[in-house]
């Protein structure tokens, strides 16, 4: 699925994903045992320059039992540019599935001149 991110200016506080939540079916996907990142890139060659994981604490199981996670907010002071990222979901057994990837827009913070 696509999930294109909101434009947000580098070095402000970013909102975060407030909630995501995974179904298999028409039932919610137990994420018990589950690791979660997410990468962002500024093209598909180049290095991730922003990784989120639930070890890093950048992204929250907010339900296992429910299938549901979280992003929490944090300064985001990564430099401009238009971004392409990806949520992976890895489960107990090492089984990797990317679930969502989208764009994710950069941009300057113009300073105010009085």
């Amino acid at each position: 699925m696509t999930y294109n991110i909101p434009p947000h200016i580098s070095g402000d506080t970013w909102k975060g994903i407030g909630s995501i939540s995974f179904t298999r079916g028409t039932s919610s996907l137990n994420l018990s045992g589950y690791k979660v990142e997410a990468g962002f890139k500024l093209s598909i060659a180049s290095p991730i320059v922003l990784f989120l994981t639930t070890d890093n604490g950048g992204i929250n199981i907010v339900s296992g039992s429910g299938g549901a996670i979280s992003i929490p907010s944090r300064i985001v002071n990564i430099p401009i540019g238009n971004y392409t990222w990806y949520l992976t979901l890895i489960s107990p057994v090492n089984e990797r599935k990317t679930y969502l990837m989208g764009l994710w827009k950069i941009i300057p913070n113009i300073p105010v001149v009085y």
